[in-house]
């Protein structure tokens, strides 16, 4: 009877040990529950202009019928999307997978849950993209040559923070917010009909009980950083971006990226933002103006003119 006791207890040790489905049914369970959009859409619905989308999507900006069907008018509301994150098993080809952005595929090997963090480690990357018409409003151009990745998930708040490989701002891979049902059916009705009630809106807050967007976030702690300026950034000054660098919607690195910038990319600096300490570089989140000539890092062109947000700490 006791060697039947500890064969069952050996096994069941085993199971857990070799097959932890419990932790990724959970994690499945999570996304499926919980709404994940685009942190620049509730800048949308807090403008109540659905057309507000292009300061920050360049695909709906630049969408034209030729992109789809020459013989058809399609709107480019009709490829909007928001929820763009997933977490499944595949039963058919026995795969753990994660779809981040449209049509993405990551295939997971192992994962590790870490307090408010989610490691998922993989060595495969399907881009169904490339066999589609599909549109993602992100510039996906990164993981063309993913092989043995690990992605960290951390959450902040309401907030998910998406890194690859490294948890750095370098390695901001993309960020994402959580939004209470009613809020996302709000997104939902100011794209299809430009109306929304923002008496419905619960609008996603930080981990430290801030909010973006209902005031609740102290201005004197922005203004006491606007008044510790970095040595290396002033107002006017014309200055180099020093490696890869992401161009932001505003001044936080959970803002949507609008391009990422080549080394060697002049910018003028328009506008000294809050100090922050990066990688243990000390500076100033600045707003800047791209100057012509600017390449972005696969080498096309970015606009002159366009404007946004870095990090000073790496501009020379």
């Amino acid at each position: 009877m006791k060697k039947k006791i500890l064969f069952l207890l050996y096994y069941l040790l085993f199971l857990f040990a070799v097959f932890p489905q419990n932790d990724f049914s959970n994690i499945v369970k999570k996304f499926d529950n919980e709404k994940y959009i685009y942190p620049f859409l509730l800048n949308v619905l807090k403008s109540q202009n659905k057309d507000t989308i292009h300061n920050y999507s360049d695909v709906y900006k630049d969408f034209s019928v030729s992109d789809m069907d020459g013989d058809r008018i399609i709107n480019w509301e009709s490829i909007f999307t928001m929820d763009e994150i997933k977490v499944y098993y595949s039963s058919s080809q026995n795969q753990k997978r994660i779809i981040i952005g449209k049509d993405h595929v990551f295939i997971i090997d192992d994962l590790e849950i870490k307090n408010n963090k989610i490691i998922f480690s993989g060595s495969e990357y399907t881009d169904f993209n490339k066999q589609t018409d599909s549109i993602c409003p992100i510039n996906w151009n990164p993981v063309r040559e993913f092989n043995n990745f690990i992605f960290i998930f951390v959450f902040e708040g309401d907030y998910l923070n998406i890194y690859f490989n490294q948890e750095d701002s370098k390695h901001l891979f993309y960020s994402f917010c959580k939004v209470s049902d009613e809020t996302y059916k709000q997104v939902e009705n100011l794209i299809t009909t430009n109306k929304c009630d923002l008496s419905k809106v619960t609008w996603s807050r930080h981990a430290d009980g801030s909010c973006d967007y209902d005031g609740s976030k102290k201005a004197v702690t922005v203004q006491t950083a606007k008044a510790t300026p970095s040595t290396n950034v002033v107002p006017n000054k014309t200055m180099l971006v020093s490696e890869n660098l992401k161009l932001r919607s505003a001044e936080a690195t959970t803002s949507e990226v609008i391009t990422v910038m080549s080394a060697g990319t002049k910018v003028k600096i328009l506008e000294l933002g809050k100090a922050e300490n990066i990688d243990g570089i000390s500076s100033n989140w600045v707003k800047v103006e791209v100057q012509s000539g600017a390449k972005d890092r696969d080498g096309r062109t970015i606009r002159a003119g366009t404007v946004g947000w870095c990090y000073g700490g790496y501009l020379k």
